[in-house]
């Protein structure tokens, strides 16, 4: 019998994404300060779900509403949470990264109420899990500071990098370039609205930002690094526009060799994104659900909850085309 507080939900976890961290936690690497799981670690953050059950204070919400939910818990109290940058609390726990904090790879959650997101009548869970990763590259291309006027580089064409692509293209930037080494991920991209790929060998940073600047015909103000690579992060300070932008988006390992003289010569601005603050995901399930954001073609893989492992095989291959999985982990009928 579970026992729900006063302002939590009994939730039937119904999609899960596989994002690039989960993959690497899974796979024993640490990234920045988020250690690799034991065996035993439920992992999984981007996720749909429909509530079961409501705790005895909760009124924003009724059984059997469809949700989109909201990973990151944080005390609320201090001076960070108040000036509405939650993601950067002290308290900070985050589904399936903090230690000791499972994730939503499971049948049933519990979580906060006001973190669960109804979802439109024609959203789908699937739609509503993705609310997740949307949410993450609109912080990032904010903190960018994304205009119409920007040339914006994504170094990465994973599934972190083409969400951006589709964040960056819904905000109007003049062109987006996106490079990686992988062709059938460069193809997704071209179809998704990217204005120029870049197929990158693994060569010198120099090298690889000379093919970029040569697609695009300029420098990039905006780069993008998706791909938690330290060759990567090199080519961006390389390629990026003196006085533009590098943004972190992907955690890479702890210590990273870097070319800084680069960013200190020609003052670039090296900016991090951790999630976002708590504006950022009811923006992002505003964009998914307008159809302004357009997921249905990034996931490629799907699997149910009792494959799991196989699920997380496949997308550490990262072969055959594969792009984004998903876990189903409910017994709803699933919607077209």
């Amino acid at each position: 019998m579970i026992t729900l507080v006063t302002d939590e939900v009994l939730l039937a976890v119904q999609t899960v994404g596989i994002c690039r961290t989960n993959v690497l936690l899974w796979k024993g690497r640490a990234m920045g300060s988020l250690q690799a799981r034991t065996p035993d670690h439920i992992p999984g953050h981007e996720c749909s779900a429909c509530v079961a059950k409501l705790g005895p204070e909760v009124t924003c919400l009724r059984v059997g509403d469809r949700v989109a939910v909201e990973p990151g818990i944080a005390c609320w109290k201090c001076s960070v949470c108040k000036t509405g940058r939650y993601n950067l609390c002290d308290n900070f726990r985050a589904l399936s990264f903090t230690p000791g904090v499972e994730g939503t790879m499971q049948r049933y959650l519990v979580h906060p109420a006001e973190l669960c997101h109804k979802l439109p009548e024609h959203v789908t869970y699937d739609d509503g899990a993705m609310v997740e990763p949307v949410a993450e590259a609109l912080h990032t291309c904010l903190r960018a500071g994304i205009t119409v006027e920007s040339e914006v580089l994504i170094l990465g064409a994973d599934p972190v990098g083409l969400s951006s692509l589709l964040v960056a293209k819904a905000m109007c930037a003049r062109h987006v370039c996106i490079a990686d080494h992988n062709e059938e991920r460069l193809a997704m991209a071209k179809v998704l609205g990217a204005d120029y790929t870049v197929l990158v060998y693994r060569s010198d940073a120099s090298v690889a930002a000379k093919q970029i600047t040569e697609t695009m015909a300029c420098m990039p103000d905006i780069t993008i690094e998706s791909s938690a690579s330290e060759a990567a992060i090199q080519i961006a300070m390389i390629v990026t526009k003196a006085g533009g932008v590098v943004m972190m988006h992907m955690l890479s390992k702890e210590n990273t060799k870097l070319p800084l003289a680069q960013a200190a010569l020609r003052e670039i601005d090296v900016k991090g994104a951790f999630l976002y603050p708590g504006d950022r995901f009811p923006l992002a399930l505003s964009m998914v659900s307008s159809g302004a954001i357009d997921f249905k073609q990034i996931i490629t893989h799907r699997f149910p909850l009792d494959k799991a492992q196989e699920a997380f095989e496949v997308a550490g291959a990262r072969k055959g085309g594969l792009v984004k999985v998903v876990i189903d982990c409910g017994t709803e009928p699933r919607r077209p």
